[in-house]
């Protein structure tokens, strides 16, 4: 350094904050550790709390997703109904407080009366599918109790 001429700049750079300055009462003695309340920030968890939680989801076949804002959950799945007589399905996840509207549809691509509605709990419903259908080019087919369609559904709720 004495032959760069550089001594008197690393001496200067030495000195530049001395030992007796603080940042929020710790010494310059060494490393400082600061924690968002030190600089006046919000840490992680009032940052979650102001801007909600993370969405959560099972992505499957049978499954759901939940918003972390506002607690809405969406739950879809396939299920083999059995015509002409009461199904309960098992929904993949329970709802935490109702359950709002239940869709589904027949997924082997027939032409049938299907209907869904809650049955006074969070974590199924009843469905039943009518005695006759109509295939793709409007051919008529009759439906026993041994009869069963695969159907998919998508029930909402929070």
């Amino acid at each position: 350094m004495k032959n760069l001429g550089l001594a008197e700049t690393v001496v200067q750079a030495q000195n530049a904050v001395p030992n007796s300055r603080k940042i929020n009462g710790e010494s310059l003695t060494g490393d400082v550790n600061l924690n968002a309340e030190d600089v006046g920030t919000y840490g992680r968890s009032e940052i979650d709390n102001l801007f909600g939680l993370k969405d959560l989801a099972k992505l499957e076949e049978n499954g759901w997703w939940e918003c972390g804002d506002t607690g809405l959950i969406i739950q879809w799945g396939s299920h083999r109904f059995s015509a002409l007589v009461e199904n309960v399905v098992n929904l993949p996840r329970e709802f935490k407080h109702a359950c709002l509207s239940i869709q589904m549809i027949d997924a082997g691509g027939g032409v049938l009366p299907m209907a869904t509605y809650p049955n006074g709990t969070l974590n199924s419903f009843k469905a039943w599918v009518a005695g006759k259908c109509f295939d793709f080019k409007g051919n008529e087919i009759s439906l026993t109790t041994s009869s069963f369609i695969i159907g998919q559904y998508l029930a909402i709720g929070y």
